[in-house]
């Protein structure tokens, strides 16, 4: 049987309930059999990756900053002198 199948390649994955869940009701509201429902979400949906490393490097640097202006103002309250 398998072979005069058109697709006859299965494929599994594992999910939470809650996840479960939520794909059910998205197949229910669309009004198609699940394979149809995820075939269609997986195959003409657009994945849209974005690369957060610029924004991690930059978060750094004002960590640096915030610290450094902090290192400044104890001193500052201290009654010190910046140089």
């Amino acid at each position: 049987m398998a072979e005069n199948r058109k697709r006859n390649i299965q494929v599994k994955f594992w999910v939470t309930a809650d996840e479960y869940n939520k794909i059910l009701e998205k197949v229910k509201s669309s009004n198609m059999l699940l394979g149809r429902y995820i075939r269609n979400v997986a195959l003409k949906k657009k994945v849209v990756l974005y690369d957060f490393s610029a924004l991690f490097e930059l978060s750094a640097q004002v960590s640096r900053i915030g610290n450094n202006i902090n290192q400044i103002a104890r001193k500052l309250n201290q009654g010190g002198s910046t140089n």
